[in-house]
């Protein structure tokens, strides 16, 4: 058993993940519907496109590709409720939520206007990526 991805496993995983990925950033965004949602349903959707359903459960390139794929676009996009609105989307952004609001910074749509360096990092010559006033 090859540890490595072969060429074919790279062709039959990349409209899967392609599709894992809409399925993951959509169910991100969403507050409340937490990682396994998207997991499960990006699943269900290879399974009822594949050409031979039996194979899902047994390994099945797609089936794995894409709930990974959903799972990591989720937890991505899960921090734009989180910072634009101030509304968390899953218990670790919950806890990020309360990690920011200790540290002094207030999520909300001027987020990024008040607190530029979480976006754009620091400039090593005034500490700011905007302006060094």
């Amino acid at each position: 058993m090859e540890l490595m991805p072969t060429a074919r496993d790279l062709k039959d995983s990349s409209w899967p993940t392609v599709r894992g990925t809409v399925v993951g950033a959509f169910f991100g965004l969403l507050p409340g519907a937490g990682p396994a949602l998207p997991s499960f349903a990006s699943y269900l959707i290879e399974k009822k496109l594949a050409r031979d359903p039996a194979r899902f459960g047994k390994g099945a390139i797609e089936g794995v590709a894409a709930p990974e794929a959903a799972n990591n676009a989720s937890a991505q996009v899960a921090f734009v409720p989180t910072l634009t609105l101030g509304i968390p989307g899953t218990a670790v952004m919950t806890l990020m939520l309360g990690a920011m609001i200790m540290h002094g910074i207030t999520p909300g749509p001027q987020v990024m206007v008040e607190r530029p360096e979480l976006f754009w990092g620091s400039s090593p010559a005034c500490g700011s990526a905007i302006s060094c006033s």
